[in-house]
């Protein structure tokens, strides 16, 4: 019978990990970090939180459809704003009626989740953690959106992969749609003789993610900057994946979606563009998406990529900045000429 991952020793944790580097070509740091992401979310779905949480985000893009090559690092978790604030929407409606209905809603939303957070959601992590056998802590940075859980780290790379899992979570949205799909660790196939974390949570369809993406880096495109100028350029690079896998061609046509994605970034998150002038998400889908920044903005992105390749982060063989670049702009183009 398989040995349990956290029943093995810190040494023998160690010395797995540099086995399923040497026989996945992954960075053996990164490796152990998936080992956390999945077993963070095997604590969720696990738990009486799995029926209001969609899993969603690039993790999912790697975890679960395989679209991208890099390990991403957080795992996103939407909680059914339906189930959240079930008083302030009209039945069956996803999306408020006006700008008052709106703003109640995310007034609610940032006073219920640092609540949400102490009398459920940590509780249910500190239950689990027993189960490590090792020093894990959560802590809530200031950020009323995340929580982080600080593990142990074995080993370690260049420093840019934090000693940390972020769950980053949303709760002005339905997670919709979404099904339920079986994750593993990446390591798990390399080394079949140690069980490792395992988990089955719900996850957000791969047409939702695509818009999503692409509505962001049109944000980041009209304010030509970049808040903290780090950990940027990985949307650039699953956007450009997206252009790889078989789902673009249906991605792209699905205008009704886009038009879904934009209303509801409209509605929630606006923003404004270097001149202040607000971002229209659906003229955005409907034939005017930037995707591609101008000067110092796509210099950022140029030096964000190489620290997240010298870390490890992507597979041996994945396309220069300048090809992300070019994929991109491609991508750009049919979305503004369909």
């Amino acid at each position: 019978m398989p040995e349990a991952w956290f029943e093995l020793s810190p040494k023998d944790r160690t010395e797995v990990l540099y086995l399923a580097a040497d026989r996945t070509g992954r960075a053996a740091h990164v490796l152990e970090k998936d080992v956390w992401v999945v077993w963070a979310l095997s604590v969720l779905y696990g738990s009486k939180l799995a029926d209001v949480l969609t899993f969603k985000g690039a993790t999912s893009l790697s975890k679960v459809y395989k679209v991208i090559d890099r390990v991403s690092e957080d795992v996103d978790p939407t909680y059914d704003i339906r189930k959240f604030v079930p008083d302030m929407l009209p039945e069956g409606e996803s999306l408020p009626k006006s700008r008052r209905q709106m703003r109640n809603i995310t007034d609610a939303v940032r006073k219920k989740l640092p609540l949400w957070y102490q009398e459920s959601l940590i509780p249910v992590f500190q239950q689990a953690i027993p189960e490590t056998n090792s020093e894990v802590s959560i802590k809530c940075d200031g950020n009323p959106n995340v929580v982080a859980i600080v593990y142990p780290a074995l080993v370690s790379g260049t420093g840019y992969v934090a000693r940390r899992i972020q769950l980053e979570f949303g709760a002005r949205a339905t997670g919709e749609p979404n099904t339920r799909f079986d994750v593993y660790c990446d390591a798990a196939s390399a080394v079949p003789e140690i069980m490792f974390p395992t988990a089955t949570p719900v996850v957000m369809k791969l047409e939702r993610t695509f818009w999503e993406k692409a509505t962001l880096a049109h944000v980041y495109c009209r304010q030509g900057k970049f808040r903290g100028g780090y950990r940027f350029s990985r949307h650039w690079y699953d956007l450009a994946a997206f252009a790889k896998s078989s789902h673009i061609n249906s991605l792209i046509a699905d205008g009704e979606l886009a038009n879904d994605v934009a209303q509801h970034q409209a509605c929630f998150f606006r923003e404004n563009d270097d001149s202040g002038h607000p971002i229209d998400y659906v003229s955005a889908v409907n034939g005017e998406i930037e995707l591609i920044p101008d000067g110092d903005a796509l210099k950022t992105l140029d030096t964000d990529y190489d620290a997240m390749i010298d870390d490890g982060l992507l597979e041996e063989g994945s396309p220069t900045f300048n090809e992300i670049v070019d994929t991109c702009r491609g991508i750009e183009k049919r979305i503004n000429d369909r």
